[in-house]
């Protein structure tokens, strides 16, 4: 997760998770594991 936060401009990942979670309603690997969002296991 730390190059994706870094990529996307965040300095920490839990700056990244916790923007992530503001606009999406979930964490990233609650994201990941939700099969309503059509991505890959």
């Amino acid at each position: 997760m730390a190059p994706y936060s870094r990529q996307s401009g965040y300095g920490s990942i839990s700056a990244f998770t916790s923007a992530f979670r503001k606009r999406y309603g979930m964490t990233p690997a609650q994201f990941r594991t939700d099969p309503a969002n059509g991505m890959p296991r």
